[in-house]
């Protein structure tokens, strides 16, 4: 079962190879949700698709409200710390879930998961409710209202090193840090900070070298965030502030010309993928 101490979740079995989070099973039932093949079957717009996983963004309720399904076919791992037990990736995704919970980010609503085993991993399914209120970082570049003031982009660069700073001296390394996953609600003091697509997010262990694999990751997010922030549309000088932004609230001594120096040569061998081209970072970097 998903360990959920120290957070603000609760999850309850609820039928066959079905958990939901407690508060929502009359919801659920109302909705006709009450088996494993209730929720599997579900269709809505399909947002995202790969060999294994399809993510449909549907309405329920009355009146109806905005859910995303993510289903996975045969996409299950052994882990080390559950005995080399086979576990679904969803499993993994609502175990970081809760990391982040505990590191203050909890806005996300896992409402149901389940798995049903088979051969080669079997079916599992997480369905979620919409990020009220938030939207993608992406969406903020792409406003020319708020790009145009110098008093937002401070605001949001603020709220963007706090965040990653608070996730990183948590322990936790994102892995695909990209502007598309790291979602913003504005609040009284600045704006709100949350990651999400947390399947392949790290949290740092206690063997001895996991604090070396910890910091690689943390500067693979760094370099996510670079190459997919457009150029020139953030400034170099921009760039810079965020940069020391995030060193000073992580408490980190020294120049961190070292530092920049790892960022930047990781942002050159990934910045061969042809998805970070549109963002023009990769193309000057090769420059």
């Amino acid at each position: 079962m998903i360990d959920t101490t120290a957070t603000r979740y609760k999850f309850k079995s609820f039928a066959k190879d079905v958990h939901v989070m407690d508060g929502w099973q009359e919801f659920l039932q109302g909705c006709g949700l009450n088996s494993f093949e209730n929720f599997i079957s579900l269709k809505g717009e399909v947002v995202d698709r790969n060999s294994r996983s399809i993510v449909h963004r549907l309405k329920l309720g009355d009146p109806p409200g905005i859910f995303y399904l993510k289903c996975h076919r045969n996409y299950a791992r052994r882990k080390a710390s559950s005995f080399f037990r086979l576990e679904p990736m969803i499993y993994t995704e609502l175990e970081n879930m809760m990391h982040y919970a505990r590191a203050g980010f909890d806005a996300l609503d896992p409402v149901a998961w389940g798995w049903q085993k088979g051969k080669g991993g079997g079916n599992s399914f997480m369905l979620m409710t919409d990020l009220r209120d938030y939207r993608p970082l992406q969406a903020y570049l792409d406003n020319d209202l708020i790009m145009e003031s110098a008093e937002k982009r401070r605001t949001i660069s603020s709220a963007l090193s706090s965040g990653l700073a608070a996730m990183h001296d948590a322990g936790l390394a994102h892995m695909d840090f990209f502007t598309w996953h790291v979602f913003l609600r504005p609040s009284l003091n600045g704006y709100k900070f949350q990651p999400i697509d947390l399947e392949r997010s790290i949290k740092k262990r206690k063997m001895f070298w996991s604090s070396f694999i910890s910091k690689r990751r943390q500067v693979d997010d760094l370099a996510s965030l670079h190459l997919t922030v457009p150029w020139p549309l953030v400034s170099f000088s921009e760039r810079m502030r965020f940069f020391r932004d995030y060193r000073k609230k992580r408490g980190m001594r020294g120049s961190g010309h070292k530092f920049l120096r790892a960022i930047l040569k990781r942002c050159k061998q990934r910045g061969r993928k042809r998805k970070f081209t549109p963002y023009g970072v990769a193309e000057r970097l090769r420059q």
